[in-house]
């Protein structure tokens, strides 16, 4: 299960990359583009902790909390980011809560 924290962790900065390169090239406003710059940068922090998880006791805990939040924060904030519909932006508050806790929880772990 280290290995697949990892994994995910190196393929989700990978994928923050190629969607970074997306946004600045993706034909978009600027207000446009700074909402996506944000989902940019969320999903790099977020990524971060699966990085560290695999030597912690527990490891599951952040693991788990940093991959809901990304997703729950991040995947809504580029769709509105691209098609400015905010009908999944509910998600968002949530995902920031579980990215937040992920960080904690891999603190108290340490």
């Amino acid at each position: 299960m280290t290995e697949l924290y990892f994994a995910l962790g190196c393929t989700s900065m990978c994928a923050s990359l190629v969607t970074a390169s997306y946004g600045y090239h993706g034909g978009m406003n600027y207000e446009q583009k700074k909402k996506w710059e944000k989902a940019v940068r969320y999903q790099q922090l977020g990524s971060i902790p699966l990085l560290f998880v695999g030597n912690k006791k527990n490891k599951h805990i952040p693991g788990a909390l940093s991959a809901a939040g990304v997703s729950l924060f991040c995947l809504p904030l580029y769709y509105y980011a691209k098609t400015e519909d905010s009908k999944f932006n509910f998600a968002m508050p949530w995902g920031g809560v579980l990215m937040m806790a992920s960080w904690l929880t891999l603190g108290f772990l340490a």
